[in-house]
Order: structure tokens, then sequence, then C-alpha cells
């Protein structure tokens, strides 16, 4: 099993000042993805790319600026506000 490094920081942290939450890591979005969002936002295929690309984030294998590109596009498409 290859070794997950869930403490990576995203380039710069995204704020969500409806919620109030702030996403500083790799662990952080998988928190939002897996723990906060309700099933029918989490079945969307928009927030599994994102679960998908943060994973692949931990493992190593694309960097943590992917992440945040993803997340936010997602959270455009969502119509909900962040900052970075």
């Amino acid at each position: 099993m290859p070794y997950h490094n869930w403490r990576r920081p995203l380039p710069r942290p995204i704020i969500l000042p409806d919620v109030p939450l702030k996403l500083s890591t790799l662990a952080d979005v998988r928190a939002l993805v897996h723990k906060r969002l309700p099933a029918q936002h989490r079945s969307k295929q928009t927030w599994q790319r994102v679960a998908a690309v943060t994973t692949a984030a931990a493992r190593g294998e694309v960097p943590a600026d992917d992440v945040a590109v993803a997340l936010k596009m997602v959270l455009h498409l969502e119509g909900i506000q962040c900052r970075s």
C-alpha cells in the first residue's frame, strides 16, 4: 500500500467564509469531501474527481496545486464563495 501524506499543504489556504472553514492541507480537503459534504454532493462526479486528485496528491503523484485548482473549480460550479 502506498504511503499517503495527508499533511501536505495546499499552495495557499482556501477559505470558505460562509461555512466558515479554512482548508490548508490535503487532510482538510479530504475531510471536507468525505465528512462535511452531504451525500448528494459527495456522489457528484465533480466532487469524486476532487477526492481522486486529493488522494493522488497525498501519494505524491500530482502536485498539491492540482488539488487547489480542482477544488476551486468545483466550488465555483456549486456557487460556493471561496478566497485564497
